[in-house]
């Protein structure tokens, strides 16, 4: 028993045949088959010594140890004889990672403007009802909640997001660039444009940045612009605003809540100047009662 536990006739297999038969599919699968029924045996015997306690505990740990490294050196052997697979296996695991990548690029490119904006109300629902139970949001909760927030409020004005990569709920991985660019017709029939940032409660617009630049200056938007829409639809923003700078504009929407005294959550937008700095034109535009609907009624700033 004991020299079939401490070595196996793998060999002999492998000597019986042609170099050349090696690479056959059909001897691989018997070796593995073989390789496979031996170590099960292997086990079962050592399961059989270890319960009639034949030989002492250092005698087994030291049996076990030389059937373990028979079983690395097999494997070893097989992966020898058969290189190929190995690199099969690691080119099939790159191309599976890869699909599931495409793939869920692909379901987000395929999500329709109205199946983004029924995830992100929903998203913005649940986001309430966490504030009025008393929950606190994370920094990256209350920014996902202010994107989409900011989205809703564009497109309830008449504009079309044109921006990638929409938030659709709180645990969106949001990287850091341009929130927002809307597009919409004027009453001539013009394209307008409005670069968008949001910012929720005591949060503000970042000055000094690595690259030199302050958040929102025009030069920061520049750099951010074909990244955030695309090199197309960023050089039709540029050529706009070369035609007609009045054609562009920047924007801060501003979402606080539960700091009002009347107990509601609201939302302002003040335009951005060319360095990056709010103009003293602050106008609260929004109001929302405890489940994220805005309240009605108000006189809200067409922009």
């Amino acid at each position: 028993m004991l020299k079939e536990i401490a070595g196996a006739p793998i060999m002999d297999i492998v000597t019986a045949k042609k170099v050349d038969d090696i690479k056959n599919k059909v001897f691989k699968k018997e070796l593995e088959n073989r390789l496979f029924n031996d170590d099960y045996h292997r086990q079962q015997d050592l399961n059989e010594i270890g319960k009639d306690k034949i030989i002492e505990n250092q005698e087994m740990n030291e049996l076990k140890g030389k059937s373990e490294n028979l079983l690395f050196n097999r494997r070893k052997f097989l992966d020898h004889l058969f290189p190929e697979d190995r690199a099969d296996a690691k080119e099939v695991k790159v191309t599976i990672e890869q699909d599931s990548l495409e793939n869920k690029e692909v379901s987000e490119q395929e999500r329709s403007p109205e199946e983004i904006d029924q995830l992100q109300r929903k998203a913005i629902a649940e986001a309430f009802k966490k504030i009025f139970r008393g929950e606190k949001l994370t920094d990256a909760e209350k920014g996902n909640l202010g994107e989409m927030l900011m989205d809703q409020y564009y497109i309830a004005r008449g504009y079309r997001p044109i921006h990638k990569d929409r938030v659709v709920d709180l645990e969106h991985k949001s990287g850091q660039g341009i929130d927002g660019a809307y597009e919409k017709e004027d009453a001539n029939g013009k394209k307008v444009y409005v670069i968008v940032d949001a910012k929720v409660n005591s949060s503000r617009l970042n000055k000094g940045l690595a690259d030199g630049t302050d958040q929102m200056s025009d030069e920061w938007v520049v750099k951010r612009l074909e990244k955030a829409v695309g090199k197309k639809k960023a050089d039709e923003i540029l050529d706009a605003y070369e035609d007609d700078p009045q054609s562009i504009r920047k924007e801060l929407y501003h979402f606080s809540y539960g700091n009002s005294p009347d107990g509601m959550s609201k939302a302002d937008v003040s335009t951005v100047d060319a360095e990056g700095n709010l103009n003293k034109d602050k106008t609260i535009v929004q109001r929302f009662d405890e489940n994220g609907n805005e309240i009605r009624g108000n006189s809200y700033d067409e922009r």
